[in-house]
């Protein structure tokens, strides 16, 4: 088991959580849980699953060399730990961070798609799930970035998940709704 601790999600100022900006919404611990032999998984593997997406979509994955940076310099951001993996080639996080000054396009709704699909795409080379679909779009009001994400083992969809206005606060919708 894997376990990562003081992961913690923090709502911004003049968010709607009735939460006071700067104290901790939630506190994480990572537990990777694959479910029993059968393949089956319970309550604590969804939260572990729920957890590694959460942190797989909002860490930020160091930039790569062609990416542009949003602030114009060289920072490229990103876990150290990626400097040593596990095994070779892993990356942590997603680059979703490097959208988050640019004008909300077809384009950067395409880019954000790509970059949710890149970070979550461990998910299926560790056998954790069959497939993970990626629906990125503009929406609400004002208009925002959405990302609804949904993984699926065997015919069970196994946690779907929406995540509503990416940059002018931090929203999810458990329901996947």
């Amino acid at each position: 088991m894997v376990q990562v601790v003081d992961l913690k999600i923090r709502p911004s100022a003049g968010g709607s959580t009735g939460v006071p900006a700067g104290a901790p919404l939630q506190d994480l611990t990572m537990d990777m849980v694959r479910g029993g032999p059968d393949g089956s998984a319970g309550p604590e593997a969804e939260t572990g699953l729920e957890t590694a997406v959460l942190a797989s979509l909002f860490t930020w994955r160091r930039a790569d060399p062609d990416d542009v940076i949003p602030a114009g310099d060289d920072d490229r951001q990103g876990w150290w730990g990626d400097s040593y993996p596990f095994v070779e080639g892993d990356r942590w996080g997603s680059k979703l961070w490097l959208l988050h000054r640019e004008v909300l396009t077809d384009l950067t709704v395409a880019r954000a798609r790509r970059y949710a699909e890149e970070a979550l795409s461990w998910l299926v080379e560790d056998r954790i799930a069959d497939r993970v679909i990626v629906r990125a779009a503009r929406g609400g009001s004002p208009v925002r970035l959405n990302i609804a994400i949904a993984v699926i083992r065997g015919d069970r969809t196994l946690l779907s998940r929406r995540f509503l206005g990416l940059w002018d606060r931090f929203e999810m919708n458990p329901d996947g709704e």
